[in-house]
């Protein structure tokens, strides 16, 4: 039994066996005859030819290759020396598969400190047996559509989107449908932690009191200026 998937309209089909001949001598021309015969409902769009032997001493060793064998049953004779084998081949062609879609396995994402949100990119990846070329799947985090950014080729797609503290515990959904109405739909749950800010502002401020001698003829208040600064990881001060 040989199969063929759902998009292929035919199948190639490789035949081989050995001869066992004690008149055989190594390097000789002897060959097989290789004839196939379709049963009702079969067809075959080229016969079968003897592509490769190997003559040995006692032996002989044979390829055919076959081309156009459609869905159904075919009668395979070898026939070497008068003496004729048969057997019987049957081509079968697989029901159409939904295809497969593939998200990252690790959905966690960290907001850093002081951010209010991430800007997240990651890869979706979508295989079938017969699309070609694979079209962008649809992709929702809790319900909204995510931008695929770029085709990477081979069903492999980057998608690009904003990940804020909110979207903890959203479900990250793909789904896909192929040329021949089969859907396929995975999802995953994001998992997205939220740094506080855990950093005090620092104070620079002068490290000795600030003595002012007053004029005791003058004024009883003076102008005094000196200098203080503050640092933190968030604030812009």
């Amino acid at each position: 039994e040989y199969s063929i998937s759902a998009c292929e309209d035919e199948a190639v089909t490789l035949f081989s066996g050995n001869v066992y001949d004690c008149n055989l001598a190594a390097g000789g021309a002897e060959t097989v005859a290789v004839t196939v015969t379709p049963d009702a409902g079969a067809s075959l769009t080229a016969a079968v030819a003897v592509s490769f032997t190997d003559v040995q001493d006692g032996f002989l060793y044979f390829e055919a290759v076959g081309t156009g064998f459609t869905p159904g049953a075919y009668s395979v004779a070898y026939t070497y020396g008068g003496v004729t084998v048969e057997q019987e081949l049957t081509v079968v062609q697989d029901a159409p598969q939904a295809a497969v879609v593939e998200i990252p396995g690790n959905l966690t994402f960290t907001v850093p400190a002081c951010e209010t949100q991430l800007d997240a990119t990651f890869q979706v990846r979508v295989s079938d047996d017969c699309d070609d070329p694979i079209a962008a799947p649809a992709i929702t985090i809790d319900g909204t559509p995510v931008d695929v950014i770029a085709d990477l080729g081979n069903g492999l797609f980057e998608v690009s989107t904003v990940i804020t503290a909110a979207n903890d515990g959203d479900f990250l959904v793909a789904s896909y449908t192929d040329g021949d109405g089969l859907t396929t739909t995975v999802d995953g749950v994001l998992t997205v932690n939220d740094q506080p800010d855990t950093f005090q502002p620092i104070i620079v401020y002068p490290s000795q009191n600030i003595n002012v001698t007053l004029d005791p003829c003058g004024p009883s208040m003076a102008e005094v200026v000196f200098q203080a600064s503050a640092y933190d990881n968030c604030s812009d001060v």
